[in-house]
């Protein structure tokens, strides 16, 4: 038994097919993430759903051609949407979106600000997140009210349950890709009916809620045999799922973007996000942290000035090997704020202050981002379990395997002891546990928590 496994990420699309019988990948690749469309404004982040999902099928195609697949299923990057309208072309509005910024047409404010105004403080209680400039319930308001000719009344996606329904014709979604739109009741496992018509979005034709982690969404008309198609589950549970992270354990995970997350089965609002887990879990989590997009407005800053000076060609990945290979700590009162992409507290980016006649280096530079990137991390951490600290730190995501300088200084800046996740390939860990459960193969995302990808 054969199956596949797709991770639309934010810097890479991963597949994988998994063997379940000898319990192997037989098959990975990659292919960099999906260029953003052009446009006008820097804000908008969108990419074309239609070259998404030809992607997709194409991969599921090819590779159904050579292994008999018998499911499919998606780890999507969370928070985005595909909001469908007749006559207008499908665009996947990214979580990187920040249109939500912008100021609403013919007022002064931007959605962000329009919907503090709606939503009370229980509305984002029950929903689980605050309002922030990735959020798709904000980035959808703007979209609707923000600019012209867009219907009110449209058909909502999330970004795997888009590619579910052109496989399957059924537009539905795992509730940990349906939460980070800001549109559920998260302890209650459904729509928030109360805050979609304080929005204004009590029109719009919504996605299907997927009742259990593993119900059959549909199938995959395939000419070797039909395909059975399991939800779409969001990035970070799958990449915490295939951590083989332990209840109570904090967990810092630095990808594209950053979180700092707790694993829990008891729903209590705090200062953190509440996101929903696997078999009636949650994740607390405080995102928009610092992370991999950070460390890459610098590394591009580097790269254009060698290319400048020099007048050749450098590749990013030359730039960040010779940095890892000579980095070395040093002491500066230069100072970063590497938060240079819009949050839910600060809309007008980072910086670099202190600048004196012999603190500007490359490694002071890089030793004052990682030396307040680990303030930000260590801030948060306590927070996360009422003020408490774990024993140990686990940490998850392509920074923390490529980045030791940083895990070190981030570790020792909190104060504790620290491992790595159980698997450099998380996500393909994730989703091979979850392919083991949906069949039966291993009773439950907790049994035998050695099976994990070893190498990809």
């Amino acid at each position: 038994m054969y199956t596949l496994g797709i991770d639309l990420g934010s810097s890479y699309l991963k597949a994988a097919v998994f063997s379940l019988e000898s319990r192997t990948v037989v098959y990975s690749g990659t292919m960099p993430a999906f260029r953003r469309r052009q446009n006008r404004y820097p804000e908008l982040f969108e990419i074309s759903a239609e070259e998404i999902f030809q992607t997709v099928k194409e991969l599921a195609d090819n590779l159904a051609c050579r292994y008999p697949l018998s499911r499919i299923l998606l780890s999507t990057q969370m928070h985005g949407f595909v909001y469908r309208t007749p006559g207008l072309e499908d665009v996947y509005v990214s979580w990187q979106d920040a249109r939500s910024t912008l100021p609403l047409f013919n007022e002064g404010r931007n959605a962000i600000d329009r919907l503090g105004e709606l939503l009370s403080r229980d509305d984002l209680l029950e929903l689980g997140v605050p309002l922030k400039p990735s959020l798709g319930i904000c980035n959808l308001y703007a979209m609707l009210y923000g600019m012209r000719n867009v219907p009110e009344d449209g058909e909502l996606f999330t970004l795997g349950s888009y590619i579910i329904w052109r496989l399957t014709g059924r537009n539905i979604c795992h509730i940990t890709n349906a939460a980070p739109l800001g549109i559920v009741d998260v302890k209650n496992h459904c729509f928030h009916s109360r805050v979609l018509q304080k929005a204004g979005l009590e029109h719009i034709k919504l996605p299907e809620l997927a009742q259990s982690d593993f119900e059959i969404c549909g199938v995959y008309p395939h000419a070797n045999g039909d395909i059975t198609v399991l939800p779409d589950y969001g990035d970070q549970q799958v990449s915490v799922l295939g951590s083989m992270v332990k209840k109570g354990e904090v967990v810092l995970n630095m990808a594209t973007a950053g979180q700092v997350c707790h694993l829990t089965d008891r729903f209590l609002p705090g200062p953190y996000e509440i996101r929903p887990y696997f078999a009636n879990e949650y994740l607390y989590t405080i995102s928009n942290m610092p992370s991999g997009r950070n460390l890459d407005v610098l590394i591009l800053f580097i790269q254009n000035c060698l290319e400048v000076v020099t007048g050749g060609q450098v590749s990013e990945s030359d730039v960040w090997k010779r940095i890892n290979e000579s980095f070395h700590y040093v002491n500066t009162d230069l100072r970063v704020d590497s938060l240079f992409y819009p949050t839910q507290t600060q809309f007008s980016g980072g910086s670099i202050s202190g600048i004196k006649p012999q603190n500007l280096s490359l490694m002071s530079l890089l030793s004052a981002t990682y030396d307040n990137m680990a303030e930000i991390y260590a801030g948060h951490v306590a927070g996360l379990m009422g003020g408490k600290y774990p024993k140990e730190l686990v940490f998850s995501g392509g920074v923390s395997w490529k980045n030791d300088a940083l895990v070190r200084i981030i570790a020792a800046k909190i104060g504790l002891p620290y491992r790595k996740s159980a698997s450099v390939n998380e996500v393909l860990s994730g989703m091979l546990r979850l392919s083991m459960v949906s069949c039966g193969q291993i009773s439950s995302i907790w049994d035998q928590p050695e099976l994990v990808v070893r190498s990809s």
